[in-house]
């Protein structure tokens, strides 16, 4: 089952131990709220299974970053190599836009909690 921690429990799981690295995966603002908040998948790097992770959530960051500045033909390039599914959700928001819309903060606001 996939595990989303927030920027505070990376910080505190750094300060106690190196057996985890966390790779962002979206910064979202949640309904009702003003300030978007980072996300993070924690990958074991003592569980062999998820160390074979570590080639896709490097591309997957890649693109994340090409996202965030809203070079979305980048963006979408580099999403299309990433086999994870979460992938898919940014070529959705993406749509079949050229680049971002104007104003583009690079931070999903949530509709719903």
């Amino acid at each position: 089952m996939p595990i989303v921690v927030s920027e505070y429990i990376v910080d505190d799981v750094k300060d106690k131990s190196d057996r985890y690295k966390f790779y962002e995966i979206d910064t979202i603002q949640v309904k009702g709220k003003t300030k978007g908040k980072k996300i993070f998948f924690p990958l074991d790097t003592e569980n062999e299974a998820q160390r074979g992770l570590v080639d896709s959530f490097e591309l997957y960051e890649e693109a994340l970053q090409a996202y965030y500045s809203g070079d979305w033909k980048s963006a979408r390039k580099l999403f299309k190599g990433v086999k994870m599914e979460v992938a898919d959700v940014f070529m959705e928001r993406m749509g079949p836009r050229g680049n971002a819309p104007d104003k583009w903060r690079g931070i999903w606001t949530m509709t719903t909690k």
